[in-house]
This record gives C-alpha cells, sequence and structure tokens, in this order.
C-alpha cells in the first residue's frame, strides 16, 4: 500500500471500493506497466535527443563516459532494445484480452482489441505510434476514478486544469456569442422589416392566446385601480353631477317651492349621484370579467395588429424604427453582459473569502 499512496500522492484513495472492485488484483499490474510505459517513454525521448548533434555535444561534456558507452552500446541498437518492451506490452494485451474474454466484459470476443486500439497500435514499434502508449495511462486513472477508488476531482493539477479550461471556454464562448448578436445588431440597423415579421409570424398565430391574457390582465388591473382611487372617481361623478343639476331648468324650478323646494333638490342630487356612481361600479365589475370583455378585447388586438400591417404596408416606417432601435438596444445590453468576466468574478469572491479565513484564523 505503500508503493500505491507514493504513486497516488495526490489522490484520495477508497480502499472499500478497492477491496470490493474485481480490478484490485490487476491494479499492481497497471502500476508496473504505467512505470514500464513511462520509462520507455522516457527512453524514446532520450533517444530521440540523442540524434541531435546539440544534445549529443552537452551529453558528451557533462557525461562523457556514459555518452561513449550509449553511443557505442545502445543508440546503434535501440530498436531492438524497444523491441523487449514491445514484446512486454503484447504479452499484457493478451493477458487483458483472456480475461475480457473469460469476464465476458463485452458482447463479443473480438471487441477488446477495437475497443482498446490504442493499446494495440502502441506495440507498433514506429515512432508515430509509440506515443500513444502514454494513453494507456490516461485509460487507467479514467476507469479507477470512473470506478471510484480515487477521486481525480480533489487532485490539485485536476483543479488548475478544470480552472483554466472554465476560463478558455467562457472567453471562446463570449467572443462568438458576442460576434453573433454583433452580427444581428447590424441586420437590425440596416433596416430589416422587424416590427412587420414580428406582428405577421409571431404576434398574429397567437392572437387568440395573447387576447386571452389581456382579458385576465384588463380585468385585475381595471378593479385594482378603480378601488385605489374610488373616493377620486366619486368626487369627480359628485362635482359633475352638481354642475349639470344647477344647469338644469327644471331642478331650478323645484327649488322655488317654498319650504321643501331644497330639501327636494338636495335628495335628487344625492339620489342621482349614488345611482350613477354605483352604475358606473357595476359596470366595471362586470367589465373585469374575462367572460364579459373577451370578445372586446379581442376584437381590440386585431383591430392594432392590422393597424400595425397597414401602417408598415403603407409610408409609415415609424414602428420599424423604434422597434429596430429597441431591438438593437437590447441586444447592445446583452452584449455587456455576455462581456462580463464570470471567471473573475469568481475567482475574486473566493480571493477575499481566503483572506476572510485567514483574517479569522489569526484573531481567533
Amino acid at each position: 500500500m505503500k508503493i500505491i499512496n507514493r504513486f497516488f500522492l495526490f489522490f484520495k484513495i477508497d480502499y472499500d471500493k478497492l477491496s470490493k472492485s474485481h480490478t484490485s488484483g490487476l491494479l499492481f499490474l497497471d502500476l508496473f506497466m504505467i512505470l514500464l510505459i513511462l520509462f520507455n517513454l522516457s527512453w524514446i525521448i532520450f533517444e530521440y535527443s540523442f540524434t541531435f548533434d546539440s544534445f549529443k555535444s552537452f551529453l558528451t561534456w557533462a557525461a562523457p563516459t556514459f555518452s561513449e558507452w550509449y553511443g557505442r552500446e545502445i543508440h546503434p541498437y535501440f530498436f531492438y532494445y524497444d523491441l523487449i518492451f514491445v514484446a512486454i506490452f503484447v504479452l499484457e494485451l493478451t493477458v487483458r484480452w483472456v480475461l475480457a474474454i473469460f469476464r465476458k466484459t463485452y458482447a463479443k470476443w473480438f471487441f477488446y482489441p477495437f475497443v482498446h486500439w490504442y493499446d494495440v497500435l502502441g506495440c507498433i514499434p514506429l515512432s508515430s505510434f509509440r506515443a500513444l502508449r502514454l494513453l494507456r495511462v490516461f485509460s487507467m486513472f479514467y476507469r479507477l476514478n470512473r470506478l471510484g477508488i480515487i477521486d481525480m476531482r480533489s487532485t490539485y493539477l485536476f483543479k488548475q486544469g478544470n480552472k483554466y479550461l472554465g476560463i478558455l471556454t467562457e472567453e471562446i464562448s463570449d467572443r462568438v456569442v458576442v460576434n453573433v448578436l454583433s452580427g444581428m445588431q447590424d441586420e437590425v440597423k440596416k433596416g430589416t422589416p422587424i416590427a412587420d415579421k414580428i406582428v405577421r409570424e409571431v404576434l398574429l398565430p397567437k392572437q387568440h392566446i395573447i387576447s386571452t391574457w389581456m382579458a385576465k390582465r384588463i380585468g385585475v388591473i381595471t378593479i385594482s385601480i378603480f378601488e385605489k382611487n374610488e373616493a377620486v372617481f366619486r368626487k369627480i361623478i359628485d362635482d359633475a353631477l352638481s354642475k349639470a343639476l344647477r344647469n338644469n331648468k327644471d331642478i331650478a324650478r323645484l327649488k322655488m317651492i317654498p319650504g321643501a323646494g331644497a330639501l327636494i333638490t338636495n335628495v335628487i342630487n344625492e339620489s342621482v349621484s349614488d345611482i350613477t356612481f354605483n352604475s358606473i361600479k357595476e359596470s366595471i365589475y362586470q367589465f373585469s370579467n374575462p367572460e364579459n370583455n373577451a370578445g372586446m378585447v379581442n376584437d381590440a388586438s386585431r383591430l392594432v395588429l392590422e393597424t400595425l400591417i397597414e401602417s408598415h404596408e403603407g409610408d409609415d416606417h415609424s414602428l420599424d424604427e423604434l422597434v429596430s432601435q429597441i431591438t438593437a438596444d437590447v441586444i447592445e445590453v446583452i452584449k455587456d453582459e455576455v462581456k462580463v468576466q464570470q471567471w473573475k468574478i469568481k475567482e475574486n469572491k473566493q480571493k477575499a473569502e481566503k483572506a476572510e479565513r485567514k483574517a479569522q484564523r489569526k484573531i481567533q
């Protein structure tokens, strides 16, 4: 276990899942193969560098004995040394293939080399295929992470890689979105008949839905406005009726009745005012019912949409200009929001939280 802990220095290993997993017996084989692959790839890099005169001169200066021995004993026969590694890789691949057949890992026995194509190609002793041997390392880490034996997300490298990948993705996506929005903005500013398209392709097909929604909202709005300003409406009606009654000749004659004229006119004034106000109030509540105003609202919305189309087909293009300007301004607002670097805001927030935790530890 010490070897495993040293190898997975930055990983948290779940030993319970490791002991229960059928891959636990192959873990040491995986470790051995990864170390062998890393050694083989390091040797390949060294051998490739040895072909350059500058590197060979440096090595001769730094370690003349080793450089002479390597150039005489190893370098001319490197291909045959690499075949030893290839033989081990082929043997290990065969063992894993047989185990996959025995465990029925795949539906068909010949699926294994196709699924693990990088292992097969990595066994080919050519420079263009040798680099594929490195994929064995990543495949092992991926397999153990998928089984829950290790948690790659807890590693520093994964966190940093995920962080900068997020930054890169955000920066690229932001620029793409801004370019698309800028293109839309240019199209709108060039005079695209956007108002006509909105009316014909968006509003008209949904006229019934819009009318139903407007009927409900108009009722709620009407009642709300009336109830909040009921006293104002009552005063307006009272003042209007008082003025009308004062100017009425018949009411003026009633005032001339000795003793009871003023009383009669006051009763008439109050009665007419109450009847008028209550009639208007009841009419407002009746009109606010969607069942009563649906037809009216539907006709009104249809007339509004038809008027918009007629104005566009005529010489009045003010609506198009207004909608185009509003659309361009809305797109500009969206572009400003897209340009905000969310990763920087998140990073500053994390720095602030970190500084706050340090300050709290100092206080304690």
